[in-house]
């Protein structure tokens, strides 16, 4: 309201304050350390009383409300490779309908100007694009890259967005985790899997505070990751719930979520 920026990190909710917060986080500093170091590197002279060196501050642009922006995907018959790489996590082509999941061909991205860009896809990248729905109403995409180390999601949902709920049976047990294919991985041998969009507590909303309530255990399944682990305790200690990670001996497998222990281990062994 006051047109002060704030930064946010949505996989880890410790990561978040005003632009000292940030120069603190990212050099592991305190912030008073942090508030020096602005004012030394900048040459500010804050502390000392003679700046090196003397800034023109910009006039500030007005802030505009973060908006999602749309998506559209063209989509394509499901390749062998994109089938291989599902059923690996024991997850069928019945699945992959039944959840509104698709092979991309190519998908656009509305820009800042409100424009569709064409979004960048080599034509052996594996992409798979999960439509989202509320009251049979398509509301948006979730683009998801496997293979990529950065850039693998781009989505036009929010993060409070929770999916599997027409799954419940029963009020005895719910368990959380944080993706469509965890999900629909964990399904196949537990009742009662619904999952987030990730690992922050977004999803806490008040709406699914109440309806949480109801049942008499929840469980939180995160990675077994150090960001994951430190989100299933920050969640639990907040809710009062419990939480279930992958063996840490799996880390060194590269495993660290229910599904790549099925894909890893199958679903009998687990």
């Amino acid at each position: 309201e006051d047109g002060s920026l704030f930064h946010k990190d949505y996989g880890d909710d410790d990561y978040r304050g005003d632009c000292f917060n940030f120069v603190g986080q990212m050099f592991n500093i305190s912030y008073s350390e942090a508030l020096r170091k602005v004012d030394t590197d900048l040459g500010l002279g804050i502390s000392s009383g003679n700046p090196i060196r003397e800034y023109e501050i910009p006039e500030r642009p007005p802030i505009k409300e973060r908006k999602i922006r749309k998506i559209e995907v063209e989509t394509r018959e499901f390749t062998q490779q994109d089938l291989d790489w599902w059923g690996a996590y024991h997850i069928t082509y019945k699945d992959l309908i039944r959840e509104h999941i698709y092979s991309v061909q190519v998908f656009y991205m509305e820009n800042k100007f409100g424009e569709m860009k064409r979004m960048y896809k080599d034509h052996n990248e594996l992409c798979f694009a999960y439509k989202f729905f509320n009251d049979d109403k398509h509301i948006g995409w979730k683009i998801y890259f496997p293979e990529r180390e950065n850039f693998k999601w781009f989505a036009s949902v929010p993060n409070t967005t929770m999916e599997g709920m027409e799954n419940i049976t029963s009020l005895r047990r719910l368990i959380i985790t944080k993706s469509r294919k965890d999900r629909i991985a964990l399904s196949k041998i537990l009742p009662n899997v619904i999952n987030s969009q990730n690992e922050s507590r977004s999803f806490l909303t008040e709406e699914y505070r109440k309806l949480f309530s109801h049942f008499r255990e929840v469980y939180i399944w995160f990675d077994s990751d150090e960001p994951g682990v430190k989100a299933c305790k920050k969640i639990t200690e907040e809710m009062g719930w419990k939480y279930i990670n992958t063996p840490t001996y799996l880390l060194e497998y590269n495993v660290k979520d229910p599904a790549a222990w099925i894909k890893l281990k199958g679903q009998k062994d687990i």
